[in-house]
């Protein structure tokens, strides 16, 4: 086996568990969303734990669309890098059959596109990524808060009442 053969089959077990990380995370997101959506009290919106939730399913809905996103553009990606791919394959087929400049030309500029916009898209499922993180972190941080709250909630209301 070669160094590229291995590089390639590590580098595909890379992309399998970068895939199979941002479907869970995006699952877990969902999941808890759901869970916190069955088990919220609505209440008029004040200084209250319920109010803290809700915005905590607010952040996890946000974090599970960002997460959506993400694994979109990752698809995107693969699909510029497969087209890049094809038409730089397509363009060495050719050059060796001494087929004319223009549509050898053609080629060239084809997969210079794909790669200028697998760059431009690539930036994106970095912010995706970053935009999901923090918003799953804000979420699970604004739901500890309000659960811990919530036990002390009446007797702060009681204390202050008085």
């Amino acid at each position: 086996m070669s160094e590229k053969e291995r590089s390639l089959i590590v580098y595909d077990y890379w992309i399998r568990g970068q895939e199979k990380f941002d479907y869970l995370i995006v699952g877990v997101t969902g999941a808890m969303a759901a869970y916190l959506t069955q088990t919220l009290k609505v209440d008029p919106i004040a200084w209250a734990p319920n109010t803290v939730e809700l915005a905590a399913l607010f952040a996890l809905l946000l974090s599970t669309y960002c997460g959506v996103k993400r694994i979109a553009a990752c698809v995107t990606v693969t699909r510029l890098n497969h087209e890049s791919l094809k038409h730089r394959e397509l363009y060495a087929d050719k050059k060796t059959a001494g087929v004319a400049h223009a549509e050898l030309q053609k080629h060239a500029d084809s997969a210079n596109s794909a790669d200028e916009e697998a760059s431009r898209v690539g930036k994106w499922t970095n912010y995706w990524s970053q935009a999901r993180s923090a918003t799953l972190i804000a979420g699970v941080l604004m739901i500890i808060a309000a659960r811990i709250w919530a036990a002390y909630y009446p007797k702060l209301s009681e204390s202050l009442a008085q």
